[in-house]
């Protein structure tokens, strides 16, 4: 099969691009939509880069723009206005949401597939200014239809009832899409869509969470006093002090240690405050003890079952 339009875009934007794909088959064309994970790249009559902020940074998306710009038979379709398209690539704004965007799409899919038919016949499709400017001379005759539909669509909206809900779907899955789900928004988008498009892919996600492990820090408080026994100290008041201290961080280490072993952590540190130590002269020796205060930072190992979409369309 000749395919007209080959559609790349990064996997996060896919649910778009699926729109895109969509709008061009619908307008007669023979389109196709592949993104880093799919694998092949075909060869297609034209190929529609969709274009994102985080497209510039791919280096799947990079490559493959590159390798559009040189074999000079491609468009670029941007779905937010910070994306910026290589030199000399005509470029054709398609924003990925919002009304006055579902408003406009059978006009933008128009011009798109219009320029798609200009790079197969091999001559230079309209550059983007070209568009915005056959977009304003249409719409200033839609002017006053378009203000009071947008009026009629806000209040009814204020009222709660649900205008578009195939769009609303369509928004809801591209942010769980974009924030990689998560069991509590998954649960959100089903109970509004329990029939939708997408619900049985959203169902399998939560019945098949993805068991992950990660690491967790957990804190205990330590109490130091001691030691209890003091054989005869030495004569020195500075080593009897300096062994105290040593018994009391000793200790702190010892509650630390059977703490992890209890709680079966993978490693632990110790934080302690200034030891206060208390010492006598007996006989003309010296014995001494501290006290103090301090925590145990216990590193554990917490098993997590995560609600993750790992098939994007």
């Amino acid at each position: 099969m000749t395919i007209d339009a080959l559609i790349l875009a990064c996997p996060q934007d896919r649910a778009a691009a699926a729109r895109l794909t969509d709008g061009l088959g619908a307008a007669g064309l023979a389109a196709l939509l592949r993104v880093a994970e799919d694998g092949d790249v075909p060869v297609a009559g034209c190929t529609v880069l969709v274009l994102t902020e985080a497209a510039a940074c791919d280096p799947w998306m990079v490559a493959q723009a590159s390798s559009a710009a040189e074999n000079g038979r491609a468009i670029a379709v941007q779905l937010e206005r910070g994306a910026v398209p290589p030199l000399s690539m005509p470029s054709y704004d398609y924003p990925a949401s919002g009304i006055a965007a579902r408003l406009l799409e059978p006009m933008r899919l128009s011009v798109i597939a219009g320029a798609v038919r200009a790079v197969q016949r091999n001559t230079q499709p309209p550059s983007a200014p070209l568009m915005r400017q056959l977009l304003l001379s249409r719409l200033w005759k839609w002017g006053v239809g378009l203000g009071a539909l947008a009026t009629f669509f806000g209040i009814v909206q204020g009222f709660g009832i649900d205008i578009w809900p195939r769009w609303n779907e369509e928004d809801a899955y591209s942010e769980l899409v974009r924030g990689n789900g998560g069991c509590a928004p998954m649960n959100a988008f089903i109970k509004k869509f329990p029939d939708g498009r997408y619900a049985t892919r959203v169902r399998d996600a939560l019945v098949n969470p993805v068991a992950e492990t990660r690491q967790t820090s957990e804190f205990y408080p330590l109490t130091i006093s001691g030691p209890s026994q003091i054989e005869d100290g030495p004569t020195s008041r500075n080593i009897a002090v300096t062994a105290a201290n040593e018994w009391g961080v000793a200790d702190a280490d010892r509650q630390c240690a059977s703490l992890t072993n209890i709680r079966r952590g993978l490693r632990y540190e110790v934080r302690l405050g200034t030891l206060n130590d208390r010492c006598v002269e007996i006989g003309g020796r010296w014995q001494c003890t501290v006290d103090g205060e301090g925590d145990c930072e216990v590193i554990v190992d917490e098993k997590l079952e995560v609600c993750r979409l790992t098939d994007h369309r």
